[in-house]
């Protein structure tokens, strides 16, 4: 595996691959971070380079374009060695700012934002739901689109992401982000750890309501589990809706929303070593099936979907550490 790291700025463009210290990090999350890439170059090693913050950085695996996103920090220390954070596009989305918009699908309201902030992107899917009426104020980037992802969700079941690629922005439906990869116990796999629990988000009853126009709660729906109340007992989740969703509208969310919540919660978090089979393409939001993958009192075979991702590339190594 050949690496090469560029630096673009106003002095020029500088290969920091021969100066790098330790690894180069690469993080991507599903929802509410921008990816970044973190490494260490040392300028006392003969490397006559100048960098900013806002320099384009651009991170390749075997000539193919890995990351691209803008120097947001450096630290530095009496040894000369410069630690740098580089984020992608998706920092943008920490802005914030109100909008008040009607009958527009998470898709438009994306590219609203993508084109209000000037920001690059490739293909977004149509998440095809129809939002009536929204006011965000004040609210992050990130909140606004993620708001709308998640109206779309509780009314179809249908999840998006939206993700950087190499510079640009996508957003697409998580069921089109099956990786060609799978993972066993003896393949890889380095270490595993797992976590259960039904203290953190799991519901067996699901209570929503809207209010009037005198603020009095006007109408309540609720949906439960038999087995689950056998199982967990009574654990309710409630939510106010929308004023304009009908009976039907707040029945189709709170199934939906039992049907996710309705369950033992997993955590797993997986650390495997790169085969140099495309491995480092592998970003939060793919799903990657898990072989006979033994954790204990259950064996798993079965797609589970990236929520974080950390790539450490060093000496021709390549980490993969994955949280699900």
């Amino acid at each position: 595996m050949v690496y090469q790291l560029l630096v673009a700025g106003k002095k020029g463009v500088f290969n920091l691959s021969d100066y790098c210290l330790d690894e180069i990090t690469y993080t991507t999350h599903k929802t509410g971070y921008a990816s970044s890439l973190n490494f260490t170059v040392a300028r006392n090693i003969g490397g006559e380079f100048v960098f900013f913050e806002g320099d384009c950085v651009q991170f390749f695996i075997d000539g193919e374009l890995l990351f691209q996103g803008f120097i947001f920090s450096k630290e530095r220390n009496s040894d000369h060695f410069i630690r740098v954070t580089a984020y992608d596009q998706l920092r943008y989305l920490k802005n914030k700012d109100s909008y008040n918009y009607s009958f527009k699908t998470a898709s438009d309201v994306v590219l609203m934002i993508i084109n209000d902030f000037k920001l690059s992107y490739g293909m977004i899917d149509n998440s095809k739901y129809v939002i009536n009426n929204r006011i965000e104020e004040n609210k992050s980037l990130f909140d606004i689109i993620l708001n709308a992802c998640n109206i779309t969700y509780k009314n179809t079941g249908e999840q998006y992401f939206l993700f950087d690629k190499a510079g640009r922005l996508y957003f697409k439906e998580l069921n089109n982000l099956k990786s060609p990869f799978a993972l066993s116990i003896d393949q890889s796999v380095i270490d595993f750890n797992c976590k259960t629990d039904i203290d953190t988000d799991t519901f067996s009853q699901v209570k929503l309501y809207q209010r009037n126009k005198t603020k009095k709660i006007d109408k309540e729906i609720t949906v439960n589990d038999k087995n689950g109340i056998e199982q967990f007992g009574v654990l309710q989740y409630y939510e106010k809706m929308p004023d304009e969703y009908n009976d039907f509208q707040l029945e189709t969310c709170a199934k939906t929303i039992l049907k996710e919540k309705n369950r033992v919660k997993r955590t797993l978090n997986i650390k495997c070593i790169g085969q140099g089979l495309g491995e480092h393409l592998l970003h939060a939001g793919n799903s990657i099936f898990l072989s006979n993958l033994d954790i204990g009192e259950e064996i798993l075979n079965n797609w589970e979907c990236i929520s974080k991702c950390v790539h450490s590339f060093k000496n021709n190594e390549h980490i993969i550490e994955m949280w699900f």
